[in-house]
């Protein structure tokens, strides 16, 4: 018996992909000693169940500003987050990962989210410096 995967994926595939991608839309205050910090991003990624268990990946434009006045807005810079959860009951799920935020020399501005450790990278002969951080979280 053979099974035809490419009849399968016309079918199947589109709903799959579209419970699975997913738009990213946030923003947030950095807390913490120094002077109030706000960032916003806006983005897409992937969505993948398996069982209780989910990965998610995304990829979005994000900038960030301490005052309201345009001279205190940084430059949009990328960023990249992986995340691993679990869900729970399901009424919540508990989930933590690594965001990459990223300056580009010369296209992009240093802000107040890149600091702390990095390292550089080659993409595309661009050399990009990557600030990786820890998070963790519960989505409800």
């Amino acid at each position: 018996m053979a099974i035809d995967v490419e009849a399968l994926y016309r079918k199947y595939g589109p709903m799959v992909l579209r419970r699975c991608l997913y738009t990213l839309l946030y923003g947030g205050m950095a807390l913490g000693d120094r002077p109030s910090l706000y960032t916003a991003a806006f983005g897409f990624g992937l969505h993948i169940p398996v069982g209780p268990f989910f990965v998610e990946g995304d990829l979005s434009a994000k900038s960030s500003w301490t005052g309201w006045s345009e001279s205190e807005l940084s430059p949009v810079w990328p960023s990249a987050r992986i995340m691993l959860g679990v869900r729970v009951l399901r009424i919540f799920s508990l989930f933590g990962g690594v965001m990459l935020d990223s300056e580009l020399p010369g296209y992009t501005a240093k802000s107040g989210l890149h600091q702390g450790s990095s390292f550089t990278m080659d993409l595309w002969n661009v050399p990009v410096e990557v600030y990786p951080k820890l998070f963790v979280g519960i989505k409800f």
